[in-house]
């Protein structure tokens, strides 16, 4: 954990993947939106254009796991405990205004546009369970990222305090490869 006052050690490859992953998602986005279905070449070129998006969003995933975690591991190590409210408190108010002022504002144009069929799993990250998402379709992203914080530091805290169950580690991170396998992400 770095000191008060001291900025965290810098990792210029780290930097370099993230910056890989922002510009896989902006080509995913734009690539998206502009979509044109011109011809049968053109259509699959940009779709597959388009799945660069899918793979900027892992590597945010996996950059963001291993960097949260790594600083959860050194506080583990340095205190012997993690607090949580700290956690959550951090990482929430990084995502959370910004997420319910965008949804805000999708929900506003739903309703301007006379859409009245308006999910509740919105305000609470649940909209990822639901078979179709009728709008604001882009925020399954944070939904992921939101499981990811409420389940990563009691997930470390059993395996620093009980040992025995650091077995379910591989297992856990073997499951959405599986799934994935399997089709299970897939609504269809």
């Amino acid at each position: 954990m770095p000191e008060q006052g001291r900025e965290p050690k810098r990792y210029p490859g780290l930097d370099l993947l993230r910056t890989l992953a922002i510009v896989l998602v902006v080509i995913g986005h734009t690539t998206s939106a502009y979509n044109s279905e011109r011809n049968n070449t053109t259509a699959n070129l940009e779709y597959r254009v388009l799945l660069l998006g899918g793979k900027g969003v892992d590597l945010f995933f996996v950059l963001s796991g291993w960097l949260l975690g790594k600083q959860l591991m050194q506080e583990l190590k340095g205190t012997g405990s993690i607090d949580l409210r700290r956690f959550w408190y951090r990482r929430w108010l990084r995502t959370l205004p910004a997420y319910y002022a965008v949804l805000a504002l999708q929900v506003a144009w739903q309703l301007y546009r006379g859409n009245h069929d308006l999910s509740v799993s919105y305000l609470f990250f649940g909209q990822t369970y639901l078979t179709t998402m009728p709008f604001f379709g882009i925020s399954w992203s944070l939904c992921v990222e939101e499981h990811f914080y409420l389940l990563v530091v009691p997930t470390l805290w059993l395996f620093w305090r009980v040992p025995s169950s650091r077995w379910l580690a591989p297992l856990l991170l073997i499951l959405p490869l599986v799934c994935r396998f399997f089709g299970w992400y897939s609504s269809n």
